[in-house]
Protein backbone atom coordinates (compact mmCIF):
# COMPACT_ATOMS: atom_id res chain seq x y z
CA UNK A 1 0.00 0.00 0.00
CA UNK A 2 1.32 3.43 -0.94
CA UNK A 3 0.44 6.51 1.10
CA UNK A 4 1.24 10.17 0.64
CA UNK A 5 1.66 12.20 3.83
CA UNK A 6 2.07 15.96 4.05
CA UNK A 7 1.66 18.79 6.51
CA UNK A 8 2.97 22.21 7.38
CA UNK A 9 6.27 22.85 9.10
CA UNK A 10 6.11 21.85 12.77
CA UNK A 11 3.07 19.61 12.28
CA UNK A 12 4.91 16.55 13.59
CA UNK A 13 5.21 14.54 10.38
CA UNK A 14 8.58 13.11 11.42
CA UNK A 15 7.13 11.54 14.58
CA UNK A 16 4.38 9.86 12.57
CA UNK A 17 6.81 8.68 9.91
CA UNK A 18 9.08 7.20 12.57
CA UNK A 19 6.12 5.36 14.06
CA UNK A 20 5.10 3.95 10.68
CA UNK A 21 8.67 2.84 10.04
CA UNK A 22 9.06 1.24 13.45
CA UNK A 23 5.72 -0.54 13.80
CA UNK A 24 4.78 -1.18 10.18
CA UNK A 25 8.26 -1.40 8.65
CA UNK A 26 7.25 1.33 6.24
CA UNK A 27 9.58 2.40 3.48
CA UNK A 28 9.78 6.20 3.70
CA UNK A 29 10.53 8.17 0.55
CA UNK A 30 11.09 11.87 1.15
CA UNK A 31 10.59 14.25 -1.74
CA UNK A 32 13.17 16.68 -0.35
CA UNK A 33 15.82 13.96 -0.26
CA UNK A 34 14.85 12.85 -3.76
CA UNK A 35 15.20 16.41 -5.02
CA UNK A 36 18.71 16.68 -3.57
CA UNK A 37 19.68 13.47 -5.33
CA UNK A 38 18.37 14.80 -8.63
CA UNK A 39 20.65 17.84 -8.26
CA UNK A 40 23.75 15.63 -8.36
CA UNK A 41 26.02 15.86 -11.43
CA UNK A 42 24.70 13.72 -14.25
CA UNK A 43 21.11 13.75 -12.99
CA UNK A 44 18.15 15.42 -14.71
CA UNK A 45 17.76 18.07 -12.04
CA UNK A 46 21.39 19.12 -12.38
CA UNK A 47 20.98 19.47 -16.14
CA UNK A 48 17.81 21.53 -15.71
CA UNK A 49 19.47 23.96 -13.29
CA UNK A 50 22.50 24.37 -15.52
CA UNK A 51 20.38 25.00 -18.59
CA UNK A 52 18.26 27.61 -16.84
CA UNK A 53 20.86 29.41 -14.70
CA UNK A 54 24.03 28.86 -16.70
CA UNK A 55 27.50 27.47 -16.01
CA UNK A 56 28.18 30.03 -13.28
CA UNK A 57 26.18 27.92 -10.80
CA UNK A 58 28.53 24.95 -11.30
CA UNK A 59 31.27 24.86 -8.66
CA UNK A 60 34.89 23.93 -9.46
CA UNK A 61 34.30 20.39 -8.16
CA UNK A 62 31.48 19.90 -10.68
CA UNK A 63 28.61 20.11 -8.21
CA UNK A 64 26.00 22.85 -8.01
CA UNK A 65 26.98 25.96 -6.07
CA UNK A 66 23.90 26.36 -3.89
CA UNK A 67 24.88 29.85 -2.73
CA UNK A 68 25.15 31.16 -6.28
CA UNK A 69 21.86 29.47 -7.14
CA UNK A 70 20.17 31.14 -4.18
CA UNK A 71 21.61 34.53 -5.07
CA UNK A 72 20.37 34.34 -8.66
CA UNK A 73 16.93 33.06 -7.70
CA UNK A 74 16.59 35.77 -5.06
CA UNK A 75 17.39 38.48 -7.63
CA UNK A 76 15.17 36.95 -10.30
CA UNK A 77 12.19 35.21 -8.65
CA UNK A 78 10.60 34.47 -12.01
CA UNK A 79 13.46 32.03 -12.61
CA UNK A 80 12.48 30.18 -9.42
CA UNK A 81 8.99 29.63 -10.81
CA UNK A 82 10.45 28.34 -14.06
CA UNK A 83 12.89 26.06 -12.22
CA UNK A 84 10.15 24.66 -9.98
CA UNK A 85 8.06 24.02 -13.06
CA UNK A 86 10.78 21.68 -14.29
CA UNK A 87 12.07 20.20 -11.02
CA UNK A 88 8.78 19.41 -9.29
CA UNK A 89 7.49 17.04 -12.02
CA UNK A 90 10.86 15.27 -12.03
CA UNK A 91 10.74 14.79 -8.27
CA UNK A 92 7.12 13.59 -8.29
CA UNK A 93 7.88 11.09 -11.04
CA UNK A 94 11.02 9.79 -9.36
CA UNK A 95 9.39 9.28 -5.96
CA UNK A 96 6.38 7.55 -7.47
CA UNK A 97 8.61 5.29 -9.58
CA UNK A 98 10.58 4.32 -6.46
CA UNK A 99 7.40 3.56 -4.53
CA UNK A 100 6.00 1.37 -7.31
CA UNK A 101 9.33 -0.44 -7.65
CA UNK A 102 9.37 -1.24 -3.94
CA UNK A 103 5.85 -2.70 -4.07
CA UNK A 104 6.65 -4.66 -7.23
CA UNK A 105 9.83 -6.10 -5.73
CA UNK A 106 7.95 -7.31 -2.66
CA UNK A 107 5.27 -8.95 -4.81
CA UNK A 108 7.87 -10.70 -6.99
CA UNK A 109 9.55 -12.06 -3.86
CA UNK A 110 6.26 -13.32 -2.48
CA UNK A 111 6.60 -11.04 0.55
CA UNK A 112 3.65 -9.52 2.43
CA UNK A 113 2.20 -6.27 1.14
CA UNK A 114 4.59 -3.48 2.14
CA UNK A 115 3.71 -0.01 3.34
CA UNK A 116 5.38 2.73 1.32
CA UNK A 117 5.03 6.34 2.40
CA UNK A 118 5.89 9.35 0.26
CA UNK A 119 6.45 12.41 2.45
CA UNK A 120 6.24 15.88 0.98
CA UNK A 121 5.70 19.49 1.93
CA UNK A 122 4.34 20.36 -1.51
CA UNK A 123 1.71 17.85 -2.67
CA UNK A 124 0.17 17.87 -6.10
CA UNK A 125 -3.30 19.37 -6.38
CA UNK A 126 -4.64 16.16 -7.91
CA UNK A 127 -4.19 12.82 -6.18
CA UNK A 128 -1.99 10.35 -8.03
CA UNK A 129 -3.52 7.00 -8.99
CA UNK A 130 -0.78 5.11 -7.14
CA UNK A 131 -1.84 6.33 -3.69
CA UNK A 132 -4.23 4.27 -1.61
CA UNK A 133 -4.75 7.37 0.50
CA UNK A 134 -3.43 10.88 1.00
CA UNK A 135 -3.05 12.03 4.61
CA UNK A 136 -2.80 15.57 5.88
CA UNK A 137 -1.17 15.96 9.29
CA UNK A 138 -3.02 18.87 10.86
CA UNK A 139 -1.71 20.69 13.91
CA UNK A 140 -2.99 24.12 15.06
CA UNK A 141 -0.62 26.92 14.11
CA UNK A 142 -0.04 27.97 17.71
CA UNK A 143 1.22 24.49 18.62
CA UNK A 144 3.40 24.38 15.51
CA UNK A 145 4.87 27.78 16.34
CA UNK A 146 5.73 26.72 19.89
CA UNK A 147 7.33 23.48 18.66
CA UNK A 148 9.52 25.30 16.14
CA UNK A 149 10.61 27.93 18.63
CA UNK A 150 11.35 25.29 21.28
CA UNK A 151 12.88 22.51 19.18
CA UNK A 152 14.62 24.46 16.39
CA UNK A 153 15.29 27.75 18.10
CA UNK A 154 13.38 29.76 15.50
CA UNK A 155 12.23 33.26 16.25
CA UNK A 156 8.52 34.02 16.07
CA UNK A 157 9.18 36.22 13.04
CA UNK A 158 10.95 33.40 11.20
CA UNK A 159 8.14 30.97 11.98
CA UNK A 160 5.56 33.39 10.55
CA UNK A 161 7.68 33.86 7.42
CA UNK A 162 8.04 30.11 6.84
CA UNK A 163 4.35 29.46 7.39
CA UNK A 164 3.37 32.27 5.03
CA UNK A 165 5.20 30.49 2.19
CA UNK A 166 3.39 27.20 2.70
CA UNK A 167 -0.07 26.09 1.66
CA UNK A 168 -2.97 26.98 3.94
CA UNK A 169 -4.83 24.47 6.10
CA UNK A 170 -7.79 24.74 3.74
CA UNK A 171 -5.63 24.01 0.68
CA UNK A 172 -4.00 21.00 2.36
CA UNK A 173 -7.35 19.69 3.58
CA UNK A 174 -8.91 19.94 0.11
CA UNK A 175 -6.32 17.52 -1.28
CA UNK A 176 -6.41 14.96 1.55
CA UNK A 177 -8.44 11.78 1.88
CA UNK A 178 -7.94 11.86 5.64
CA UNK A 179 -6.95 14.57 8.12
CA UNK A 180 -4.78 13.29 10.98
CA UNK A 181 -5.14 15.69 13.87
CA UNK A 182 -1.86 15.80 15.77
CA UNK A 183 -2.65 18.05 18.71
CA UNK A 184 -2.51 15.53 21.55
CA UNK A 185 -0.11 12.95 22.97
CA UNK A 186 2.10 10.60 20.96
CA UNK A 187 0.01 7.65 22.13
CA UNK A 188 -3.15 9.33 20.92
CA UNK A 189 -1.88 10.08 17.43
CA UNK A 190 -0.46 6.56 17.09
CA UNK A 191 -3.85 5.08 17.96
CA UNK A 192 -5.41 7.22 15.24
CA UNK A 193 -2.85 5.94 12.72
CA UNK A 194 -3.48 2.31 13.70
CA UNK A 195 -7.23 2.76 13.39
CA UNK A 196 -6.97 4.39 9.98
CA UNK A 197 -4.70 1.69 8.58
CA UNK A 198 -7.16 -0.92 9.84
CA UNK A 199 -9.96 0.90 7.98
CA UNK A 200 -7.76 0.85 4.86
CA UNK A 201 -7.38 -2.90 5.24
CA UNK A 202 -3.65 -2.83 5.84
CA UNK A 203 -2.64 -5.66 8.17
CA UNK A 204 1.13 -5.19 8.10
CA UNK A 205 3.40 -4.47 11.03
CA UNK A 206 5.08 -6.61 13.61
Amino acid sequence: MILEIFGGVGSGKSVILNYLKEKYKAEIIGMDETAHELYRPGEKGFAAVRELLGDEVVAPDGTLDRKKMADILYREPELLDRLNGVIHPLVYQETEDRAKAFVRKAAEAGAPEPLVVIETALPKKVKSDIFAEVWYVYTPKEIRKLRLMRDRGYSEERVREIMSRQMSDAEYSAIADWILENDGSLEEVCRKVDARLAVCGFAGGR
